[in-house]
C-alpha cells in the first residue's frame, strides 16, 4: 500500500515537473489584423411621426404619410422589395405641467425599413423619404454579402503578427522560436456603420422650400479584424 502511494506521489510531481518546464519553455503572444472589402448593401430606415387629438384621426393621417413617402421613394426608383418592413405605433401623448402628467392627444409613429443594393441611390432615397413627409432617418449601414477571403486575410496577417512577435521575445530571451503549440481566435469583429450628412432636414419638418443640396452619403469599406491567440515551444539557441 505504501509502495502505490509512493509510486503515485512520485509520478505526481513528475508531471507537475513536466508542466512547469512546459509552460516555461514556451512563449504565448497574441496580434490583432483589419482587412477591408466594399459593401454591397445599404440599410436604413426613415420614420413618420404625426400627431393629433383622436386615436382614429393621427393612425388616418399617419396612413396618409405613410403612403405618401412610399409613394415617392418608389418614384425615386426604389423597388417595391427592398422596402421591407414597416412598424406602426400608437400611443397617447402626455403633457407634464406643474408636475403633473395630463392627456394631450396621440402621438403615432411608422417606421419603414429600406434595403438596397444601388448603393448609388441612398441619397436619393433619403431626400425622397424626406420629401415624402419622413421625419426621421437613421443612420445607414453598410454590409458586404461574402466577407470570408476578407476574414482569412486579417486571420493570415494575424498569425503572421503573433509569430513574429514571438520570435522577437524568444531571441530577447537568449532562445530561439521552436515549433507552434497551439492557436485560438475569437469572433470576427466587422465594422457595418458608414457617415450620412443630411442637408435636406428642413423640408421634411417644413421649413424653408428653397432648394437644398442632395443628401451625400459617404460609402465606407466594411472592416473586418481578426484577433489571433499563439503559443510557441521556445529551445536554445545552442541547438
Amino acid at each position: 500500500m505504501h509502495r502505490i502511494l509512493l509510486l503515485i506521489s512520485f509520478f505526481s510531481c513528475f508531471a507537475a515537473q513536466t508542466t512547469l518546464a512546459d509552460e516555461a519553455a514556451s512563449v504565448t503572444t497574441s496580434a490583432s489584423a483589419t482587412e477591408t472589402t466594399r459593401p454591397t448593401k445599404a440599410a436604413f430606415d426613415v420614420t413618420i411621426l404625426n400627431s393629433a387629438a383622436a386615436a382614429t384621426t393621427v393612425r388616418t393621417d399617419s396612413a396618409k404619410v405613410t403612403a405618401a413617402v412610399k409613394s415617392a421613394l418608389l418614384a425615386a426608383g426604389l423597388p417595391e422589395s427592398d422596402l421591407r418592413s414597416s412598424q406602426l405605433n400608437i400611443g397617447i401623448h402626455w403633457d407634464y405641467v406643474n408636475n403633473e402628467s395630463r392627456k394631450n392627444g396621440f402621438d403615432a409613429s411608422n417606421r419603414l425599413h429600406i434595403e438596397t443594393r444601388n448603393l448609388a441611390l441612398v441619397g436619393v432615397y433619403l431626400d425622397a423619404a424626406l420629401s415624402g413627409g419622413a421625419r426621421e432617418v437613421s443612420a445607414v449601414a453598410f454590409t458586404a454579402d461574402d466577407t470570408d477571403a476578407t476574414r482569412r486575410r486579417a486571420l493570415a496577417h494575424a498569425v503572421a503578427a503573433a509569430k513574429d512577435d514571438a520570435k522577437a521575445m524568444a531571441e530577447a530571451g537568449g532562445t530561439r522560436l521552436g515549433a507552434l503549440v497551439s492557436l485560438s481566435t475569437q469572433p470576427l469583429g466587422q465594422n457595418f456603420g458608414g457617415e450620412i450628412q443630411v442637408t435636406g432636414l428642413a423640408r421634411a419638418f417644413g421649413g424653408a422650400a428653397a432648394p437644398a443640396p442632395a443628401t451625400t452619403v459617404i460609402i465606407p469599406d466594411i472592416e473586418v479584424t481578426a484577433t489571433v491567440y499563439g503559443r510557441w515551444q521556445v529551445v536554445s539557441s545552442a541547438h
